[in-house]
């Protein structure tokens, strides 16, 4: 939960709370006053409506209040564009990966070598759907047997691009000739049982994590790719807000 939401909800709360000692002074004297004036058997149904009225407009202040934050925040957000975004030191960069291989032999070698360095590291035998991908910067993944029920994943690793083209894939297989299918895709590294492929994988994930530094220089490579695709400028604007709402949301915007 958001710091300041939470915090603001405290607040409204805190204010509701410091107004009933008035509100039940003022009901005394009310009270007191009602009893003097006005019969027993209407004195019910007025307390009714002056309680349901006192509980109408402490609702509507409430909702109004929440409907202002509400468009500042919609207002903000609209004024953050790429020109916004500043460069990360690599202390900032902590990048969310997903190691995707059926070989949990692979998915401890990686975790051996990866986990003092990164933080936000994911190791999974299958990606299930496209959706669970776009949670991530980059994502390692055999394109054999890795994908939902041990299928081919190369199909799934084209769609999480293809939506999401600021997210690094690269390919990895113990077979060449998987490589064709990886063409979409960031870069395919074949396998060998000397495990170097370990090293050069992991040479490509801090290559692409000194990019993702620089988030201007990036995002203008990304859009340069998808014209190059001839992909509409309503899709480029789609994925932009996409791109600063997912830098914005880990703090990577100028303050």
């Amino acid at each position: 939960m958001n710091n300041n939401n939470y915090l603001s909800q405290w607040g409204n709360i805190a204010q509701i709370i410091s107004v009933v000692p008035l509100l039940l002074i003022a009901f005394r004297g009310v009270r007191n006053w009602m009893l003097t004036t006005i019969p027993n058997n209407y004195m019910v149904t007025i307390i009714m409506i002056l309680l349901s009225t006192t509980i109408f407009l402490c609702i509507r202040l409430l909702l109004i209040k929440k409907t202002k934050i509400n468009n500042e925040d919609e207002i903000n957000r609209k004024k953050i564009t790429i020109d916004n975004l500043r460069d990360l030191n690599l202390s900032e960069s902590n990048p969310y990966i997903l190691i995707v291989d059926d070989d949990k032999d692979v998915l401890d070698s990686f975790q051996e070598r990866l986990s003092p360095t990164f933080n936000n590291l994911c190791l999974s035998p299958s990606i299930p759907h496209q959706l669970m991908g776009r949670e991530f910067d980059i994502i390692i993944a055999d394109i054999a047997n890795a994908g939902f029920k041990g299928k081919m994943s190369d199909i799934i690793l084209k769609e999480i691009k293809h939506n999401y083209p600021y997210i690094f894939i690269c390919a990895i297989s113990s077979f060449e000739g998987y490589k064709d299918r990886a063409k979409e895709l960031d870069n395919f590294i074949k396998k060998d049982r000397k495990n170097a492929y370990i090293d050069q994988t992991i040479e490509e994930i801090n290559s692409y994590r000194d990019q993702l530094c620089h988030t201007k220089d990036r995002w203008h490579k990304i859009e340069a790719e998808m014209k190059s695709q001839h992909r509409t400028n309503e899709e480029i604007e789609q994925i932009k807000e996409k791109y600063i709402h997912k830098i914005r949301s880990i703090g990577q915007i100028a303050g």
